[in-house]
């Protein structure tokens, strides 16, 4: 697996395609101390809202993968998952939502961010509608960060 995640930060961008009606422009960000990179296991949550106990997250030290349906750091934390993540968007008017994948940590959508994928909010937006292209650039955006990592 090598040093694959820190190449990807230094190189800053990736492009992917969520579906052919959403692409998408991935930035790769962060730095490689306490990352998951130049490793060669590790472990992927993806979307998973429980804290894990320490053991776990000492075994697998900076090693463990998670996935969020908002440009973290805004809109993470306890309380923040689900539809309650794209409520607070809409709510907030931002012009832009999206994914991020983190290095899980012991306090709730902490850890340093892998790589984010912008998702406009149209105008008109709801919920449902907002939830579906996050949920389709999440997907990508893991598969990308997967394959970086696997290479």
């Amino acid at each position: 697996m090598g040093d694959v995640l820190t190449e990807l930060w230094q190189a800053r961008a990736v492009t992917a395609a969520a579906s052919p009606l959403v692409p998408l422009r991935v930035a790769l960000v962060g730095s490689g101390a306490g990352s998951a990179a130049g490793t060669s296991s590790g472990r992927v949550l993806a979307g998973y809202m429980k804290k894990l106990g320490p053991r776990a997250l000492a075994r697998y030290d900076g090693r463990i993968l998670n996935t969020h349906p908002a440009l973290l750091p805004e809109f993470g934390g306890a309380g923040m998952f689900g539809d309650h993540v794209h409520e607070a968007v809409l709510a907030s008017g931002r012009p832009v939502s999206g994914a991020t994948v983190h290095v899980v940590t012991a306090d709730y959508d902490e850890g340093p961010v892998v790589a984010q994928a912008e998702v406009p909010v149209l105008p008109g937006d709801d919920v449902p509608a907002l939830r579906a292209r996050v949920q389709a650039a999440e997907k990508a955006l893991l598969v990308e960060v997967l394959r970086a990592w696997r290479s």
